[in-house]
């Protein structure tokens, strides 16, 4: 076995895997039967097959000669992230996670070789937030597009929310890097609250797309919405937004920009926001 799972939060069922194969690749699960058994299954990509034995024996699954990898169970909360470094062997190879509380399947999700775009790399404090400074925007390469931002820094968890309490407002950043043909882009974003005062929510909108000019053009969005679970600043996230693009063979060539927008707010849990921004390119 070579991924050590270890639990977070989340909220609706998804497999996002991002990173670099071969070498350190972040797996999230989300919208497992809380406290249930779940398998992490590798298989052939674009093959298909059953589960052979067992309480969800005869479950379709989407991977061919599929081979267990990690047996674990969810947590209260349905979530479970792991940190692999993937070898070389299991690149090419499509993931697949099998919830025996319920005998469901997330979609696979092929382990490619994928590269960071710009600074959006996890890594970066563009893409951390974690300056250690409260600092209105523009800062760190995201500006405002409606309503006021801010930097809400801090040396050990950083975030990206609004510059007032629950008004809405709109975000920008300009990766510099231009659209590819024929590429499949992830977009991530961990979502949640600098928030004092519990039980409130917010609705959001996630956007990929490309700058000409200053003019914005969508390739692909996310809407949702976060409930307060507890603080950005440990590390405690509402939910996750992401948003997958793969480009035809005809791209403008523009360079790649990711837009958040706060769209609503119940009023309650103050200040909500963005964390751990990534996006990735994969041929």
């Amino acid at each position: 076995m070579f991924w050590l799972a270890v639990e977070t939060v989340a909220f609706s069922q998804s497999l996002e895997v991002t990173g670099t194969c071969p070498g350190p690749m972040e797996v999230a699960i989300n919208g497992l039967t809380p406290y249930a058994t779940f398998v992490v299954l590798t298989g052939v990509h674009g093959r298909t097959s059953t589960v052979p034995l067992g309480n969800c024996a005869g479950t379709p699954l989407d991977v061919g000669l599929p081979q267990p990898r990690i047996i674990s169970m969810a947590g209260g909360d349905g979530v479970a992230h792991f940190s692999p470094s993937v070898p070389g062997a299991f690149c090419g190879k499509d993931v697949q996670i099998l919830d025996l509380g319920s005998c469901t399947t997330t979609l696979p999700v092929t382990l490619t070789t994928r590269s960071y775009v710009g600074t959006l790399d996890g890594v970066s404090l563009d893409s951390t937030f974690d300056t250690g400074a409260q600092t209105a925007l523009p800062a760190q390469g995201w500006t405002n597009t409606s309503g006021a931002a801010q930097v809400f820094g801090s040396a050990v968890n950083g975030s990206l929310i609004g510059a007032t309490p629950y008004t809405n407002y709109g975000v920008q950043f300009d990766t510099g890097v231009a659209v590819q043909p024929n590429t499949t882009y992830h977009l991530h974003m961990d979502l949640g609250f600098a928030a004092g005062i519990a039980g409130g929510s917010a609705e959001y909108l996630a956007q990929l797309g490309t700058l000409s000019g200053g003019v914005f053009t969508q390739l692909g969005q996310e809407t949702g919405s976060g409930v307060y679970v507890a603080n950005l600043s440990n590390n405690v996230f509402s939910g996750v937004a992401h948003v997958t693009v793969t480009t035809g063979a005809a791209v403008s060539g523009d360079p790649l920009a990711v837009r958040f927008d706060q769209t609503s707010t119940m009023m309650l849990s103050d200040y909500f926001g963005i964390d751990n921004v990534t996006l990735t390119a994969a041929p």
